[in-house]
């Protein structure tokens, strides 16, 4: 759910932000004589000067370092030309500016900026999205998270989950759900009328208090997932995670402790975007796909047997559903060290 932002020269409209709209104006990196508002993708102009595009920048990010309109078109006008190397810096320096803006710790800034320049290729590419991260951005997400991801994206994730629960139910009797990146219950939810002993756990506080405020949950726990599971000393019916692994991009540890955490015969239900290349590859979306070939292997590397996989189409992505896979394994044996 992380996207590439588009910045706007008309931010902030300051004198030094006014004076660079007029350079890159007279530069032919503009529409009309005003621009009144400009983008940095108009730097597609082959025959603006861009030479003196770069001078406009350079001279507006002398006296506002952290503008992220400059510093997003200074890198493009660098890429464009070949200087891949300069334009990776003012990339970086933009990813510790939205680091910071994000609410991010400095402790935290060199992590979470190698992983937003790991989206892109520019950096090498890290196990998991930094928890830092995934924190602050759910929980500045959490107050529309519901209308962005049901509404305007078509989630239906929590529906084909209860749905293949609710087909296996009769088979293996489920008495207690640990629903992993719970957000705000939406799952929960679901699967509420019929289970009644639920547990969530999710890294965001602020997406908890929703969840909390639905009742339908018999605990609740701010934590991340693999935490979480290695220090629980429970064992569930069903672990559910709903659009979470792909913020993982090694799955071994979480499958090795779901297996720890599932009693015998338990379920394992999750939701994968599709990799067809290789078997782990971070996206520039922030997201995590995973081969089927990868994860069929942790399952039989970790004692699951696949009662199914099955194509869905889980949300939608610029219009289009992203190429997803909902699997169900089942806990058939203990694990062998």
């Amino acid at each position: 759910m992380f996207t590439e932002k588009e910045y706007s020269m008309t931010e902030s409209g300051s004198k030094a932000e006014t004076e660079c709209r007029q350079a890159l104006a007279q530069s032919g990196y503009a529409f009309g004589v005003t621009p009144a508002s400009f983008h940095w993708s108009q730097l597609i102009n082959p025959l603006g000067d861009k030479a003196l595009a770069l001078l406009a920048y350079e001279t507006l990010i002398e006296q506002e370092p952290d503008n992220k309109a400059a510093l997003e078109g200074i890198a493009y006008l660098y890429q464009i030309q070949g200087q891949a190397d300069m334009a990776s810096q003012y990339r970086q320096k933009l990813r510790e500016v939205e680091a910071r803006d994000s609410g991010i710790d400095e402790d935290s800034i060199e992590e979470v900026v190698s992983y937003l320049m790991a989206r892109t290729g520019e950096a090498e590419q890290p196990d998991i999205a930094p928890l830092a991260y995934t924190k602050s951005h759910f929980d500045r997400y959490a107050d529309s998270f519901d209308d962005h991801l049901v509404g305007k994206l078509e989630y239906c994730g929590p529906k084909l989950i209860k749905e293949k629960l609710d087909d296996i139910d009769p088979i293996f009797h489920f008495k207690s759900v640990l629903d992993l990146g719970c957000g705000t219950g939406l799952l929960g939810k679901e699967l509420s009328e019929k289970h009644k002993n639920i547990t969530g756990v999710d890294i965001s506080g602020k997406m908890l208090s929703k969840a909390k405020s639905l009742g339908v949950y018999q605990s609740l726990s701010e934590n991340d997932i693999n935490t979480f599971l290695e220090e629980s000393t429970e064992q569930y019916s069903v672990i559910v995670a709903a659009d979470v692994l792909i913020y993982l991009g090694d799955l071994e540890p979480t499958f090795k402790l779901a297996f720890k955490n599932l009693k015998e015969n338990g379920v394992l239900v999750f939701t994968t975007e599709n990799s067809e290349t290789v078997d782990v590859v971070l996206r520039n979306t922030g997201r995590y796909q995973h081969s089927s070939n990868y994860i069929n292997k942790l399952a039989t590397d970790f004692g699951f047997s696949k009662l199914s996989e099955e194509s869905v189409q889980l949300r939608k992505e610029d219009g289009q559903y992203v190429d997803s896979t909902l699997y169900v394994l089942c806990k058939t044996s203990e694990t062998t060290e």
